[in-house]
């Protein structure tokens, strides 16, 4: 999928990655949108990851959807991979836009 890294500070041993990752539909749930994000960077602990959904429909009316899970494993094949699934705020059908992930992870270096 679409990974696309847009920033990266380190100041000592404590890093900011922030990018912007496209939102998947699982085949078996219209509702849902995932993310499974994979940085190459390893984490001495848990970083900390804010993350924002949204879509490209430039008149505006797409559905809003709400992010209520967020996993992270800090070693996944000597990567950090963030899980992020969000669902749609309503539970109806809705119409196919493209959603996007926009994430910053933060947190101590090994």
């Amino acid at each position: 999928m679409a990974n696309i890294i847009t920033g990266r500070i380190q100041v000592g041993n404590t890093v900011m990655i922030s990018g912007r990752y496209l939102m998947v539909k699982p085949s078996a749930a219209h509702f849902l949108r995932t993310c499974d994000i994979q940085l190459e960077q390893l984490f001495a602990n848990t970083p900390t990851v804010v993350a924002t959904v949204h879509h490209e429909n430039i008149a505006g009316n797409a559905v809003p959807f709400l992010i209520d899970t967020i996993e992270i494993d800090l070693n996944y094949d000597s990567k950090t991979r963030i899980n992020i699934m969000a669902n749609e705020v309503h539970a109806r059908d809705i119409e196919e836009y493209v959603y996007w992930c926009d994430y910053i992870v933060m947190g101590q270096v090994l």
